[in-house]
């Protein structure tokens, strides 16, 4: 991660991530491991420094209160960024896969309106400067033609660049274990979650 900030220093950090056929996926960074579980509906994180194991339960977000009769109309949810050009950037050779690139131009979300404010009388032959717009974001990703997986992805922004590289190791179907709280684990359950079998 490159900061757009002058003077910032290039950031690296490194994960690995681990997919059982069922669907269970792993994903460790640093000192923290997240096994999610779509079968169980439920997420796990491990926090490999307390030796603590935390539940928490893949619930669907709750729906927004019913508009009350003559009040405020409801907020509206935060806007996705706005897919603007997509680029084929044929193939290539990365990291050993043969990879197909593209790259997709998005448009950041409108800053939120504020409430008007009166506006000044015009003057012919004056033009009042118009407020900036959000800058482009661009992302490039390659992909590979066998995995169907990303092996490089550069996204540049107003905030930097942020490059990821992933390397692929084919293997057999990782061991259950990689899935579930090791034994000398503590179990930290969240608000509502039901204790976890292991």
């Amino acid at each position: 991660m490159k900061l757009a900030q002058a003077g910032a220093e290039p950031q690296q950090s490194a994960s690995k991530v681990f997919r059982s056929f069922d669907g269970r996926t792993r994903f460790d960074s640093g000192t923290t491991s997240v096994i999610s579980d779509p079968s169980k509906q439920q997420t796990i994180i491990l926090d490999h420094l307390k030796k603590e194991a935390s539940i928490i339960p893949m619930m669907p977000a709750p729906p927004g209160p019913p508009p009350i009769p003559g009040g405020p109309p409801p907020v509206a949810p935060p806007q996705a960024p706005r897919l603007v050009n997509i680029q084929e950037l044929g193939k290539s050779i990365i990291e050993g896969h043969e990879v197909e690139g593209k790259r997709y131009t998005f448009q950041p979300p409108d800053a939120p309106k504020l409430p008007a404010v009166p506006q000044p009388p015009a003057i012919p032959g004056v033009q009042l400067p118009q407020p900036p717009q959000s800058p482009l974001t661009t992302s490039e990703v390659w992909t590979s033609t066998k995995l169907k997986l990303p092996v490089l992805t550069k996204t540049t922004g107003s905030f930097g660049e942020q490059t990821c590289r992933c390397r692929y190791a084919e293997s057999a179907e990782p061991p259950p274990a990689t899935f579930q709280i090791p034994p000398d684990y503590k179990q930290a359950l969240m608000t509502g979650a039901p204790p976890v079998k292991t």
